[in-house]
């Protein structure tokens, strides 16, 4: 990761990070965290039932591959704008 990067006081060992050599993310991390992560994570708990994801408009959200994963396991997203998600943050 990049050392400019400020890792949260409360980082625990069920915090998942993946990045390319270059230190950032890509289309293929995330669908890796998607399905290694989120998918895994909360199948059982959601017992057949839809789950939902919450995400930001990153280009590596909204691929074919990522939809189509959401999709097939029943994960309903709702994506949205970075200063959307900003503005609820303050």
């Amino acid at each position: 990761m990049s050392t400019e990067w400020i890792l949260p006081a409360g980082l625990t060992e069920s915090w998942k990070f993946s990045y390319s050599a270059r230190g950032w993310t890509s289309d293929i991390h995330g669908l890796k965290w998607m399905r290694r992560c989120f998918e895994l994570a909360t199948r059982e708990k959601a017992n057949g039932e839809y789950r939902l994801l919450v995400l930001d408009g990153h280009g590596s959200h909204i691929t074919p591959d990522f939809i189509g994963h959401a999709m097939f396991h029943k994960i309903l997203y709702c994506v949205f704008q970075l200063t959307l998600l900003i503005f609820f943050n303050h």
